[in-house]
């Protein structure tokens, strides 16, 4: 099985990156000077912190993003910091094992959209969104939850 694989099988990664689609209320593409520098930065948070991740290539609605993180988190204290980066790059959203979670400005992150299954291979590159690592990608196909379901809380001190 392969590293990237293996992590999304486990229940602590994480897919974040620090592009901002909007920067001052203007339309900026992945490679916008500020996007660079920000991911830059967020990589080099990673490496410093010893963290295990892997780079690729994020694509959302059929547009390139720029550099995505598939973080392997080795505890909540991770994750918690994983989501906290998140935010310190205005992050809408960022993918977890449970789906999209989304940022609620407080000390709450609630999964709107949750993950039904991932797929990999040719499969996910036909999907609008995906991340490309060396030449694996993979896709979470997604379903927003009913009035049945729970949404899922993130919730720190």
């Amino acid at each position: 099985m392969s590293a990237i694989k293996n992590i999304l099988k486990g229940r602590a990664w994480i897919v974040l990156t620090a592009t901002r689609e909007k920067i001052d209320g203007v339309d900026v593409p992945w490679d916008h000077a500020e996007n660079v520098r920000a991911n830059v930065e967020l990589e080099a948070t990673l490496k410093h912190n010893g963290l295990d991740y892997h780079v690729g290539e994020g694509m959302y609605k059929s547009n390139e993003q720029g550099p995505s993180f598939l973080v392997r988190c080795r505890n909540f204290a991770e994750s918690e910091q994983m989501l906290y980066l998140s935010r310190y790059y205005q992050q809408e959203s960022t993918l977890v094992p449970e789906g999209l979670c989304y940022d609620e400005g407080t000390t709450h992150w609630t999964v709107k959209e949750r993950t039904d299954r991932i797929l990999f291979g040719a499969a996910a590159l036909a999907e609008d969104f995906y991340t490309k690592i060396g030449d694996e990608a993979f896709s979470c196909l997604m379903h927003d939850p009913t009035e049945s379901d729970d949404y899922l809380y993130y919730q720190t001190d």
